[in-house]
């Protein structure tokens, strides 16, 4: 599958399109193909400065639409 990661923060940081495994499900978890994907106050301010609330591996949003794939136990 493929991501949009954030190699490094900055106010013009460019993202990069990897292919990136499918993840191992947990239980309550589920696996979501993306259509439509938004963008909120937060991803603008961690693309921008960082910090400690940037996720590991760097890929920002949270705000999307899309159809469940599979779901965990």
């Amino acid at each position: 599958m493929q991501a949009l990661f954030l190699p490094r923060p900055g106010e013009n940081a460019p993202f990069e399109l990897r292919e990136v495994p499918v993840p191992t499900l947990c239980e309550g978890h589920l696996l979501v193909r993306v259509v439509a994907a938004g963008i909120n106050p937060i991803d603008t301010k961690l693309r921008r400065a960082g910090g400690p609330l940037l996720p590991d591996p760097p890929i920002l949003g949270a705000d999307f639409a899309g159809r469940v794939e599979a779901v965990g136990e």
